[in-house]
């Protein structure tokens, strides 16, 4: 159970910068109630908790149709997830994402389904996803990362990287400074 505190603590701690608990977290930012009830389903699925499970779950489904929202509980993202915008997010059960993501409205991290590169990516620390933008198959996307409006990513990002554009591509090495705020 210390565990599942610790990471609705973290996510918290990205919305208000610690000063608020995460009961005012759930009440005034959807995004953290969608990630809530995804980590505590995600929790009690791992504790074989039945109950506890069902209940998450049913909750997590709501939340999903209400804000628009397809992150399924067993994807695997670090402590410090922050949903800036909801609305038209979708995330692949296979992708792997780090601790200190931020993700706005309309974003897809997607699984490849033929080509070179199936699967879906791994994401590192620190990324930022812009509004609208797509990033599919198995890539690497480093830490220190921003992904720009609308960009589609396909290929590889190494760290401290700005990429923009479709397909995406380099323009700067600042990486995302600023928009990353509250790191845990």
């Amino acid at each position: 159970m210390k565990n599942l505190i610790s990471m609705l603590r973290a996510d918290a701690f990205r919305y208000t910068g610690g000063n608020k608990k995460i009961i005012y977290c759930y009440r005034y930012f959807a995004g953290y109630r969608y990630s809530f009830w995804m980590r505590c389903s995600a929790y009690f699925n791992k504790s074989k908790n039945i109950i506890a499970f069902t209940f998450s779950r049913i909750f997590l489904s709501y939340f999903m149709y209400k804000l628009g929202i397809d992150i399924p509980y067993t994807t695997q993202i670090g402590p410090g997830f922050y949903i800036g915008h909801f609305s038209g997010i979708f995330i692949s059960s296979e992708a792997v994402i780090g601790k200190n993501f931020n993700i706005s409205q309309g974003v897809t991290i997607g699984r490849a389904s033929r080509g070179a590169k199936v699967g879906a990516p791994i994401i590192g620390d620190s990324v930022y996803i812009a509004p609208g933008a797509k990033v599919f198959g198995h890539i690497s996307i480093g830490n220190n990362i921003s992904i720009g409006a609308n960009a589609v990513v396909t290929s590889d990002i190494a760290d401290n990287s700005v990429v923009v554009g479709i397909p995406a591509k380099t323009i700067s090495h600042e990486g995302s400074r600023g928009y990353c705020v509250n790191e845990v």
